[in-house]
């Protein structure tokens, strides 16, 4: 009866755990194709996306895992600051280069620059594919509560620190000197004590030796 009742449970774990592994492989590839897409940028355009793209992937396969609160919300802000810059860039360089049609020699790499505004745009929405990606990991590590993922609160170390439990140890810094030197003294009497009782000994050795 109580392998019945507890079977449900063993079911959403599974369920979980598999949906963990899913959005860990659909996070890697969706970071793949960013780096190509950003890659292609860079042939009509300056593209600071590949410098992001490649760390990506590197926080995914070396830190990510480790606390994934953490680096979700912070991979999170950062990507909707990207998505409004590649939105601002998208805007401007499309009136900018209209305008400069008539310039022959301009004129030639029209379709380069439509290409490469086609890829800017695929790339727009990777990163919120991307996004919502990270807005599931952050709801399934918080029980979901995402109350906290659009809340800037960097500087508030204090906050930080409870609201997404990614640093919960707090230390007086006025203590830490005191607890060193007082641990450092008594190791320091010991080591002497030690040293004391050593010296006697052998004294008491020879002594009766001779």
């Amino acid at each position: 009866m109580e392998d019945n009742l507890n079977y449900p449970n063993h079911q959403n774990e599974n369920s979980n755990k598999n949906q963990e592994k899913i959005n860990q492989k659909l996070l890697k590839i969706s970071s793949l194709i960013y780096i190509f897409l950003s890659i292609f940028c860079c042939l009509a355009r300056c593209d600071f996306n590949v410098f992001f793209a490649f760390g990506l992937l590197i926080i995914l396969n070396e830190f990510y895992y480790k606390n994934k609160k953490l680096y979700s919300k912070i991979l999170f802000h950062i990507l909707i600051i990207l998505c409004g810059l590649d939105v601002l860039w998208i805007v401007i360089m499309l009136v900018y280069w209209n305008g400069a049609s008539s310039n022959e020699l301009w004129g030639k790499v029209t379709g380069l620059r439509n290409f490469v505004i086609f890829i800017s745009v695929l790339e727009v929405g990777i990163k919120v594919y991307i996004e919502l990606l990270l807005f599931n990991d952050y709801k399934n590590e918080n029980n979901g509560n995402t109350e906290n993922l659009f809340k800037f609160d960097y500087l508030n170390f204090d906050n930080f620190g409870n609201n997404n439990g990614n640093f919960t140890a707090k230390t007086n810094v006025d203590e830490v000197p005191r607890q060193n030197k007082s641990s450092y003294n008594e190791n320091f009497e010991s080591n002497i004590d030690d040293n004391n009782n050593f010296n006697n000994n052998n004294n008491d050795q020879n002594w009766n030796y001779s």
